[in-house]
């Protein structure tokens, strides 16, 4: 029963909190994009050998 009271705040609590999360966010989507450019350099160069 403990459980089943809690689990409705543990998925209301993300949703509750978007201001804390966008700058992680953010972060790691300029990550993610810094990889892409390097994996396509990476290609480019075996393509051109």
């Amino acid at each position: 029963m403990t459980n089943e009271s809690t689990a409705p705040e543990q998925v209301d609590r993300p949703d509750t909190e978007p201001d804390e999360s966008s700058p992680k966010l953010d972060h790691l989507q300029k990550t993610i994009d810094e990889a892409r450019e390097a994996a396509d350099r990476a290609l480019t160069e075996q393509r051109d050998e």
